[in-house]
Protein backbone atom coordinates (compact mmCIF):
# COMPACT_ATOMS: atom_id res chain seq x y z
CA UNK A 1 0.00 0.00 0.00
CA UNK A 2 2.76 2.34 -0.42
CA UNK A 3 3.26 4.87 -3.43
CA UNK A 4 5.97 2.17 -5.28
CA UNK A 5 2.74 -0.54 -5.26
CA UNK A 6 0.52 2.36 -6.41
CA UNK A 7 2.48 3.18 -8.91
CA UNK A 8 2.60 -0.48 -9.74
CA UNK A 9 -1.49 0.08 -10.36
CA UNK A 10 -1.09 3.25 -12.16
CA UNK A 11 1.75 2.38 -14.45
CA UNK A 12 -0.52 -1.31 -15.59
CA UNK A 13 -3.08 0.76 -16.39
CA UNK A 14 -0.78 2.89 -19.03
CA UNK A 15 0.73 -0.38 -20.35
CA UNK A 16 -3.19 -2.04 -21.01
CA UNK A 17 -3.52 1.05 -22.96
CA UNK A 18 -0.56 1.70 -24.93
CA UNK A 19 -0.07 -2.55 -25.60
CA UNK A 20 -4.21 -2.08 -26.35
CA UNK A 21 -4.71 -3.99 -30.11
CA UNK A 22 -5.93 -0.63 -32.23
CA UNK A 23 -8.77 -1.94 -34.54
CA UNK A 24 -10.35 -2.95 -31.10
CA UNK A 25 -9.89 -0.11 -29.35
CA UNK A 26 -11.23 1.93 -32.53
CA UNK A 27 -14.33 0.01 -32.55
CA UNK A 28 -15.27 0.62 -29.06
CA UNK A 29 -14.42 3.83 -28.77
CA UNK A 30 -14.57 4.97 -32.48
CA UNK A 31 -11.21 7.12 -32.61
CA UNK A 32 -7.80 6.65 -34.29
CA UNK A 33 -6.26 5.14 -31.76
CA UNK A 34 -2.65 7.15 -31.54
CA UNK A 35 -1.18 5.44 -28.29
CA UNK A 36 -0.44 1.60 -29.98
CA UNK A 37 3.17 1.38 -29.59
CA UNK A 38 3.78 5.09 -29.63
CA UNK A 39 7.55 5.48 -28.42
CA UNK A 40 7.30 8.80 -27.61
CA UNK A 41 4.20 8.45 -25.55
CA UNK A 42 5.67 5.77 -23.22
CA UNK A 43 8.94 8.15 -22.85
CA UNK A 44 7.10 10.52 -21.65
CA UNK A 45 5.02 8.22 -18.83
CA UNK A 46 8.52 6.75 -18.42
CA UNK A 47 10.16 10.03 -17.50
CA UNK A 48 7.12 11.56 -15.23
CA UNK A 49 7.19 8.12 -13.03
CA UNK A 50 11.05 8.55 -13.26
CA UNK A 51 10.28 12.05 -11.60
CA UNK A 52 7.57 10.98 -9.26
CA UNK A 53 9.89 8.38 -7.73
CA UNK A 54 12.74 10.75 -7.37
CA UNK A 55 10.33 12.45 -5.52
CA UNK A 56 9.38 10.12 -3.49
CA UNK A 57 13.30 8.88 -2.60
CA UNK A 58 14.35 12.93 -1.53
CA UNK A 59 11.20 12.45 0.84
CA UNK A 60 12.79 8.75 2.63
CA UNK A 61 15.72 10.63 2.83
CA UNK A 62 14.60 13.63 4.29
CA UNK A 63 12.67 11.09 7.28
CA UNK A 64 13.69 7.95 7.22
CA UNK A 65 11.94 7.30 10.60
CA UNK A 66 8.72 8.13 9.03
CA UNK A 67 8.85 5.58 6.49
CA UNK A 68 10.60 3.10 9.03
CA UNK A 69 7.41 3.59 11.65
CA UNK A 70 5.10 1.06 12.07
CA UNK A 71 1.60 0.31 12.26
CA UNK A 72 1.15 -0.02 16.97
CA UNK A 73 -2.00 -0.71 18.68
CA UNK A 74 -2.94 1.61 21.34
CA UNK A 75 -5.10 1.56 24.35
CA UNK A 76 -7.40 4.09 25.69
CA UNK A 77 -9.97 5.12 27.87
CA UNK A 78 -13.37 5.72 26.25
CA UNK A 79 -12.99 5.01 23.14
CA UNK A 80 -16.55 5.05 21.80
CA UNK A 81 -17.22 8.39 23.02
CA UNK A 82 -13.32 8.99 20.81
CA UNK A 83 -15.04 7.49 17.65
CA UNK A 84 -18.51 7.87 17.79
CA UNK A 85 -18.35 11.69 18.37
CA UNK A 86 -16.45 12.80 15.02
CA UNK A 87 -18.51 10.24 13.02
CA UNK A 88 -21.62 11.65 14.56
CA UNK A 89 -20.87 15.48 13.37
CA UNK A 90 -19.53 13.80 9.90
CA UNK A 91 -22.74 11.91 9.77
CA UNK A 92 -25.25 14.90 10.48
CA UNK A 93 -23.41 17.12 7.63
CA UNK A 94 -23.95 14.50 5.49
CA UNK A 95 -27.55 14.03 5.96
CA UNK A 96 -28.03 17.90 5.90
CA UNK A 97 -26.91 17.88 2.43
CA UNK A 98 -29.41 15.16 1.75
CA UNK A 99 -32.01 16.89 3.07
CA UNK A 100 -30.76 19.92 1.41
CA UNK A 101 -30.36 18.22 -2.07
CA UNK A 102 -33.58 16.13 -1.84
CA UNK A 103 -35.41 19.35 -1.20
CA UNK A 104 -34.61 20.69 -4.63
CA UNK A 105 -34.55 17.42 -6.95
CA UNK A 106 -36.36 14.45 -6.39
CA UNK A 107 -33.18 12.25 -6.62
CA UNK A 108 -34.78 8.88 -5.36
CA UNK A 109 -37.10 8.92 -8.70
CA UNK A 110 -34.26 10.14 -11.05
CA UNK A 111 -32.56 6.99 -10.12
CA UNK A 112 -35.48 4.77 -10.11
CA UNK A 113 -35.90 5.79 -13.46
CA UNK A 114 -32.07 5.76 -14.66
CA UNK A 115 -31.96 9.46 -14.95
CA UNK A 116 -28.90 9.57 -13.38
CA UNK A 117 -27.24 11.63 -15.87
CA UNK A 118 -29.94 14.34 -15.06
CA UNK A 119 -28.96 14.87 -11.46
CA UNK A 120 -25.68 15.21 -12.91
CA UNK A 121 -26.52 18.27 -15.26
CA UNK A 122 -28.67 19.85 -12.17
CA UNK A 123 -26.14 19.75 -9.90
CA UNK A 124 -23.68 21.35 -12.31
CA UNK A 125 -26.17 24.10 -13.47
CA UNK A 126 -28.89 24.06 -10.84
CA UNK A 127 -26.63 25.39 -8.23
CA UNK A 128 -26.88 21.97 -5.71
CA UNK A 129 -22.73 21.94 -6.43
CA UNK A 130 -22.71 25.45 -4.64
CA UNK A 131 -22.67 25.91 -0.71
CA UNK A 132 -21.48 24.21 2.36
CA UNK A 133 -23.06 20.66 1.81
CA UNK A 134 -20.69 20.15 -1.24
CA UNK A 135 -18.21 19.63 1.00
CA UNK A 136 -19.88 17.31 3.10
CA UNK A 137 -19.53 13.74 1.26
CA UNK A 138 -15.65 14.16 1.58
CA UNK A 139 -16.01 15.46 5.35
CA UNK A 140 -17.89 12.02 6.24
CA UNK A 141 -14.87 9.93 3.66
CA UNK A 142 -11.66 11.30 5.24
CA UNK A 143 -13.50 11.27 9.02
CA UNK A 144 -14.46 7.49 8.19
CA UNK A 145 -11.25 6.56 6.89
CA UNK A 146 -9.53 8.28 10.16
CA UNK A 147 -12.12 6.30 12.06
CA UNK A 148 -11.91 2.70 10.47
CA UNK A 149 -7.84 3.46 11.34
CA UNK A 150 -7.89 4.23 14.71
CA UNK A 151 -10.30 1.21 15.36
CA UNK A 152 -7.91 -0.97 13.92
CA UNK A 153 -5.24 0.54 15.92
CA UNK A 154 -7.29 0.66 19.67
CA UNK A 155 -6.59 -2.99 21.89
CA UNK A 156 -10.55 -3.65 22.47
CA UNK A 157 -12.48 -6.30 23.32
CA UNK A 158 -14.32 -8.19 20.44
CA UNK A 159 -17.55 -6.95 20.89
CA UNK A 160 -16.34 -3.35 21.49
CA UNK A 161 -14.53 -3.76 18.16
CA UNK A 162 -17.88 -5.48 15.78
CA UNK A 163 -19.39 -2.57 17.76
CA UNK A 164 -17.62 0.60 16.81
CA UNK A 165 -17.12 -1.43 13.33
CA UNK A 166 -20.15 -1.30 12.91
CA UNK A 167 -20.66 2.47 13.35
CA UNK A 168 -17.89 2.75 10.72
CA UNK A 169 -19.73 0.31 8.32
CA UNK A 170 -22.93 2.58 8.92
CA UNK A 171 -21.40 6.17 7.86
CA UNK A 172 -20.14 4.51 4.91
CA UNK A 173 -23.10 3.40 4.02
CA UNK A 174 -24.85 6.79 4.48
CA UNK A 175 -21.81 8.30 2.54
CA UNK A 176 -21.74 5.86 -0.41
CA UNK A 177 -25.25 6.48 -0.34
CA UNK A 178 -24.91 10.70 -0.54
CA UNK A 179 -22.26 9.67 -3.51
CA UNK A 180 -25.14 7.71 -5.64
CA UNK A 181 -27.98 10.67 -4.84
CA UNK A 182 -25.30 12.69 -6.12
CA UNK A 183 -23.87 10.02 -8.58
CA UNK A 184 -20.94 11.37 -7.81
CA UNK A 185 -18.28 8.27 -9.01
CA UNK A 186 -15.04 9.54 -7.21
CA UNK A 187 -16.66 9.34 -3.82
CA UNK A 188 -18.46 6.28 -4.71
CA UNK A 189 -15.46 4.07 -5.84
CA UNK A 190 -12.43 6.35 -3.83
CA UNK A 191 -14.28 6.39 -0.20
CA UNK A 192 -14.24 2.03 -1.29
CA UNK A 193 -10.51 2.35 -2.06
CA UNK A 194 -9.38 3.77 1.04
CA UNK A 195 -10.85 1.58 3.15
CA UNK A 196 -9.05 -1.21 1.30
CA UNK A 197 -6.07 0.72 1.56
CA UNK A 198 -5.99 0.64 5.15
CA UNK A 199 -7.05 -2.55 5.53
CA UNK A 200 -4.56 -4.06 3.43
CA UNK A 201 -2.05 -1.67 5.33
CA UNK A 202 -3.02 -3.05 8.87
CA UNK A 203 -2.92 -6.23 8.23
CA UNK A 204 0.65 -5.72 5.80
CA UNK A 205 2.13 -4.50 8.61
CA UNK A 206 1.08 -6.56 11.52
CA UNK A 207 2.84 -9.32 8.66
CA UNK A 208 -0.79 -10.89 8.53
CA UNK A 209 -1.13 -11.02 5.02
CA UNK A 210 0.29 -13.24 2.58
CA UNK A 211 0.74 -12.52 -1.48
CA UNK A 212 -2.07 -14.75 -2.60
CA UNK A 213 -4.23 -12.87 -0.29
CA UNK A 214 -2.84 -9.62 -1.56
CA UNK A 215 -3.31 -11.03 -5.45
CA UNK A 216 -7.39 -12.02 -3.93
CA UNK A 217 -8.04 -8.60 -2.48
CA UNK A 218 -6.84 -7.09 -5.44
CA UNK A 219 -8.78 -8.66 -7.41
CA UNK A 220 -11.61 -8.15 -5.56
CA UNK A 221 -10.76 -4.57 -5.78
CA UNK A 222 -10.92 -4.00 -8.52
CA UNK A 223 -14.13 -6.25 -9.52
CA UNK A 224 -15.91 -3.82 -6.94
CA UNK A 225 -14.39 -1.10 -8.20
CA UNK A 226 -15.62 -1.75 -11.88
CA UNK A 227 -19.29 -3.03 -10.21
CA UNK A 228 -19.64 0.66 -9.03
CA UNK A 229 -18.62 1.66 -11.71
CA UNK A 230 -21.22 -0.01 -14.02
CA UNK A 231 -24.11 0.98 -11.15
CA UNK A 232 -23.15 4.68 -12.49
CA UNK A 233 -23.35 3.62 -16.09
CA UNK A 234 -26.93 2.07 -15.50
CA UNK A 235 -28.20 5.21 -13.37
CA UNK A 236 -27.17 7.91 -16.19
CA UNK A 237 -29.28 5.43 -18.62
CA UNK A 238 -26.66 3.26 -19.99
CA UNK A 239 -27.76 -0.36 -21.01
CA UNK A 240 -26.05 -1.74 -24.19
CA UNK A 241 -23.02 -3.43 -23.43
CA UNK A 242 -21.61 -2.22 -26.29
CA UNK A 243 -22.15 0.74 -24.48
CA UNK A 244 -21.00 -0.32 -20.98
CA UNK A 245 -17.29 -1.24 -22.39
CA UNK A 246 -17.18 2.00 -23.99
CA UNK A 247 -17.33 3.64 -20.91
CA UNK A 248 -14.72 1.55 -18.92
CA UNK A 249 -12.27 1.97 -22.12
CA UNK A 250 -13.36 6.00 -21.89
CA UNK A 251 -12.63 6.36 -18.80
CA UNK A 252 -9.17 4.31 -18.60
CA UNK A 253 -7.02 3.95 -21.50
CA UNK A 254 -8.64 6.69 -24.00
CA UNK A 255 -6.74 9.27 -21.44
CA UNK A 256 -3.44 7.79 -22.82
CA UNK A 257 -5.09 8.58 -26.32
CA UNK A 258 -5.33 12.05 -25.47
CA UNK A 259 -2.03 12.57 -23.95
CA UNK A 260 -0.40 10.79 -27.50
CA UNK A 261 -2.15 13.34 -29.06
CA UNK A 262 -1.36 16.29 -27.13
CA UNK A 263 2.65 15.09 -27.52
CA UNK A 264 2.12 15.53 -31.47
CA UNK A 265 0.42 18.60 -31.16
CA UNK A 266 -2.74 16.84 -32.20
CA UNK A 267 -4.58 18.41 -29.52
CA UNK A 268 -4.09 21.79 -27.82
CA UNK A 269 -6.32 22.63 -25.02
CA UNK A 270 -7.83 25.81 -25.20
CA UNK A 271 -7.06 26.95 -21.68
CA UNK A 272 -3.86 25.19 -21.53
CA UNK A 273 -0.92 26.60 -20.69
CA UNK A 274 -2.79 29.21 -18.28
CA UNK A 275 -2.25 27.14 -14.80
CA UNK A 276 -5.69 25.94 -14.58
CA UNK A 277 -4.26 22.68 -14.33
CA UNK A 278 -1.52 22.56 -12.07
CA UNK A 279 -3.96 23.37 -8.72
CA UNK A 280 -7.30 23.18 -9.47
CA UNK A 281 -8.89 23.48 -6.23
CA UNK A 282 -7.77 27.48 -6.60
CA UNK A 283 -10.68 27.61 -9.34
CA UNK A 284 -13.19 27.81 -6.84
CA UNK A 285 -14.58 31.13 -5.18
CA UNK A 286 -13.50 30.54 -1.92
CA UNK A 287 -11.74 32.58 1.01
CA UNK A 288 -8.34 32.79 -1.29
CA UNK A 289 -9.73 34.26 -4.02
CA UNK A 290 -12.01 36.98 -2.05
CA UNK A 291 -9.28 37.83 -0.25
CA UNK A 292 -6.64 38.07 -3.19
CA UNK A 293 -8.66 38.00 -6.12
CA UNK A 294 -6.11 36.17 -7.90
CA UNK A 295 -8.63 34.48 -10.92
CA UNK A 296 -9.10 37.76 -12.38
CA UNK A 297 -5.51 38.68 -11.98
CA UNK A 298 -4.57 35.27 -13.78
CA UNK A 299 -7.34 35.42 -16.26
CA UNK A 300 -8.95 32.57 -14.78
CA UNK A 301 -12.02 31.65 -16.32
CA UNK A 302 -14.64 29.75 -15.17
CA UNK A 303 -14.49 26.26 -13.97
CA UNK A 304 -17.72 25.17 -16.19
CA UNK A 305 -16.45 27.07 -19.12
CA UNK A 306 -12.98 25.19 -18.95
CA UNK A 307 -14.58 21.84 -18.52
CA UNK A 308 -16.84 22.49 -21.13
CA UNK A 309 -13.93 24.10 -23.35
CA UNK A 310 -12.19 20.23 -23.42
CA UNK A 311 -14.87 18.77 -24.82
CA UNK A 312 -14.85 20.71 -27.94
CA UNK A 313 -10.92 20.96 -27.96
CA UNK A 314 -10.98 17.20 -27.97
CA UNK A 315 -13.50 17.01 -30.99
CA UNK A 316 -11.59 18.97 -33.16
CA UNK A 317 -8.67 16.94 -32.40
CA UNK A 318 -10.63 14.35 -34.58
CA UNK A 319 -11.99 11.85 -31.41
CA UNK A 320 -14.36 10.85 -29.66
CA UNK A 321 -15.75 14.15 -27.82
CA UNK A 322 -17.47 12.00 -24.94
CA UNK A 323 -14.30 11.88 -23.50
CA UNK A 324 -12.11 14.82 -22.28
CA UNK A 325 -9.61 13.07 -19.94
CA UNK A 326 -5.84 12.87 -21.36
CA UNK A 327 -4.59 11.59 -17.69
CA UNK A 328 -2.70 13.41 -14.74
CA UNK A 329 0.36 13.79 -16.56
CA UNK A 330 -1.43 15.20 -19.86
CA UNK A 331 -3.60 18.16 -17.89
CA UNK A 332 -0.12 19.24 -16.69
CA UNK A 333 1.85 18.97 -19.78
CA UNK A 334 -0.99 20.96 -20.79
CA UNK A 335 0.01 23.49 -18.82
CA UNK A 336 3.80 23.49 -18.60
CA UNK A 337 4.87 21.02 -20.81
CA UNK A 338 7.82 19.50 -20.16
CA UNK A 339 8.48 21.14 -17.11
CA UNK A 340 6.11 19.18 -15.93
CA UNK A 341 8.95 16.74 -14.64
CA UNK A 342 9.71 19.56 -12.22
CA UNK A 343 5.73 19.51 -10.91
CA UNK A 344 5.74 15.63 -10.66
CA UNK A 345 9.09 16.25 -8.75
CA UNK A 346 7.56 17.82 -6.16
CA UNK A 347 3.95 15.96 -5.84
CA UNK A 348 6.77 13.02 -5.76
CA UNK A 349 7.90 14.62 -2.01
CA UNK A 350 4.58 15.41 -1.25
CA UNK A 351 3.29 12.39 -1.47
CA UNK A 352 6.43 10.99 0.67
CA UNK A 353 5.34 13.47 3.48
CA UNK A 354 1.51 11.84 3.16
CA UNK A 355 2.50 8.39 3.19
CA UNK A 356 5.41 9.26 6.25
CA UNK A 357 2.30 10.41 8.24
CA UNK A 358 0.36 7.34 7.48
CA UNK A 359 2.41 5.36 8.37
CA UNK A 360 2.68 7.24 12.02
CA UNK A 361 -1.21 7.78 12.24
CA UNK A 362 -1.21 11.60 12.23
CA UNK A 363 -4.60 12.64 11.43
CA UNK A 364 -4.46 14.89 7.92
CA UNK A 365 -2.06 11.69 6.79
CA UNK A 366 -4.77 9.47 7.61
CA UNK A 367 -7.90 11.67 5.63
CA UNK A 368 -5.00 12.46 2.51
CA UNK A 369 -2.83 8.92 1.85
CA UNK A 370 -5.91 6.91 0.88
CA UNK A 371 -6.66 9.91 -1.82
CA UNK A 372 -3.28 10.25 -2.82
CA UNK A 373 -2.95 6.55 -3.56
CA UNK A 374 -5.77 6.45 -5.55
CA UNK A 375 -4.46 9.57 -7.63
CA UNK A 376 -1.60 7.61 -8.65
CA UNK A 377 -3.71 4.41 -8.86
CA UNK A 378 -5.64 6.78 -11.33
CA UNK A 379 -3.09 8.55 -13.47
CA UNK A 380 -5.48 8.18 -16.12
CA UNK A 381 -8.31 10.45 -14.94
CA UNK A 382 -8.21 13.92 -13.88
CA UNK A 383 -5.58 15.82 -11.37
CA UNK A 384 -7.01 15.32 -7.94
CA UNK A 385 -4.04 15.96 -6.16
CA UNK A 386 -4.93 19.19 -5.48
CA UNK A 387 -8.50 19.94 -6.36
CA UNK A 388 -11.19 21.09 -3.95
CA UNK A 389 -12.23 17.32 -3.36
CA UNK A 390 -8.64 17.12 -1.93
CA UNK A 391 -8.58 19.92 -0.16
CA UNK A 392 -11.80 19.09 1.86
CA UNK A 393 -10.27 15.92 2.81
CA UNK A 394 -7.35 17.86 4.12
CA UNK A 395 -9.75 20.37 6.52
CA UNK A 396 -11.32 17.40 7.70
CA UNK A 397 -8.09 15.95 8.82
CA UNK A 398 -7.14 19.21 10.71
CA UNK A 399 -10.71 18.75 12.48
CA UNK A 400 -9.97 15.33 13.75
CA UNK A 401 -6.37 16.59 14.35
CA UNK A 402 -7.41 19.17 17.06
CA UNK A 403 -9.98 16.21 18.29
CA UNK A 404 -6.86 13.92 18.47
CA UNK A 405 -4.94 16.64 20.83
CA UNK A 406 -7.94 17.14 22.95
CA UNK A 407 -8.71 13.44 23.89
CA UNK A 408 -5.29 12.23 23.25
CA UNK A 409 -4.02 14.61 25.40
CA UNK A 410 -5.69 13.16 28.89
CA UNK A 411 -6.78 9.63 27.45
CA UNK A 412 -4.29 7.94 25.30
CA UNK A 413 -1.61 5.62 26.37
CA UNK A 414 0.25 3.11 24.29
CA UNK A 415 0.87 0.31 26.38
CA UNK A 416 2.71 -2.15 24.24
CA UNK A 417 5.88 -3.28 25.66
CA UNK A 418 7.84 -2.92 22.25
CA UNK A 419 7.03 0.33 21.85
CA UNK A 420 10.59 1.69 22.78
CA UNK A 421 11.61 -0.30 20.01
CA UNK A 422 10.07 0.45 17.23
CA UNK A 423 10.11 4.31 18.33
CA UNK A 424 7.62 6.35 20.46
CA UNK A 425 3.84 6.52 18.29
CA UNK A 426 2.88 10.31 18.20
CA UNK A 427 -0.82 11.04 17.93
CA UNK A 428 -1.09 15.31 17.17
CA UNK A 429 2.14 16.59 19.08
CA UNK A 430 1.79 14.04 21.95
CA UNK A 431 4.43 11.61 22.26
CA UNK A 432 3.35 8.63 24.07
CA UNK A 433 5.63 5.68 24.97
CA UNK A 434 5.28 2.56 26.73
CA UNK A 435 5.00 3.07 30.59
Amino acid sequence: MSPYGAMLVGTGVFMLGWLFPGGLYTYYVGEPDRMFLDPYTILFFAACVAAVTLGLRTSRLMHPERWACKFRPIAMESPFLYICIPVALGCAFCIGALIHYGAKINFIALLMSQQGQTIKEFGKHGGLQQGVFTFAPHTLLGIIWWAYYRVRQLRLTRSARFALLSVCATSFMLVEFTAVAMVSRDVLIFGLGGVCIITIFARESTRKLRLGKVVLYAIAACGLAIGLFLVVALLRGGTASHLIMLSLLGYSITSYNRLASLLHGQLRFVYGGTGVYLFSFLQSPGLLEKMFHYQESLHWPDFQLIFTSEFSSVSMAGLNPRFNWPSVFGYIYADIGWAALIYLYGAGVFVGEMWGRFKMGTAVGLTMYPWIAQWIMFWSGTNILFNGDAAHLFFSGLAVMIWDKLFMYSSAIDKSPTADVDGPLTLGRKVIRAQ
